[in-house]
């Protein structure tokens, strides 16, 4: 599994150093933890409406009211972004790793990064139907959080 992951980072390092050869390392980085922000979701949310762990709730952030966008928003760049972030950042920057990805997994284009990118994308939102579904249906409960370990309340 980490070599494909590393096939995909290569890929995504290739294609961006084509567009961009200046900063193409930090545009495979930023895309890269983004989408794999949005696949932890994703499986967290599968997770909690099959009832085996609650969401992830490390900082809970009470913008306005604790059902809107905005703090929907928040919550998840907090919990699920920053997370992403670090972890990326050690595969991508931690001693420059990004050099010995590339050497060791070497793509002539960046197509693998395009379909990991389609894929997850698809897969999040076919199971965010599939789970509003289940719950209309009443065959899943609506999300459970954890207990978050700070509360920020703005208003």
């Amino acid at each position: 599994m980490k070599n494909v992951y590393y096939s995909i980072i290569s890929s995504g390092l290739v294609g961006a150093k084509r567009s961009d050869i200046n900063s193409y390392r930090i545009t495979a980085y930023i895309t890269i933890s983004v989408i794999s922000c949005l696949n932890l979701f994703s499986v967290n949310m599968w997770l909690n409406a099959l009832g085996i762990c609650d969401m992830m709730n490390i900082v809970e952030v009470d913008v306005i009211s604790k059902k809107s966008l905005l703090s929907g928003q928040i919550h998840g760049l907090l919990n699920f972004g920053i997370l992403s972030l670090l972890v990326n950042y050690f595969i991508f920057y931690f001693r420059d790793n990004y050099k010995l990805i590339l050497k060791k997994h070497p793509q002539k284009d960046g197509k693998l990064m395009i379909y990991y990118i389609i894929v997850s994308l698809l897969g999040m939102i076919l199971s965010g139907i599939i789970i509003k579904w289940l719950r209309s249906i009443g065959m899943v409960e609506d999300l459970t959080y954890m207990q978050p370990l700070w509360v920020l309340k703005l208003f």
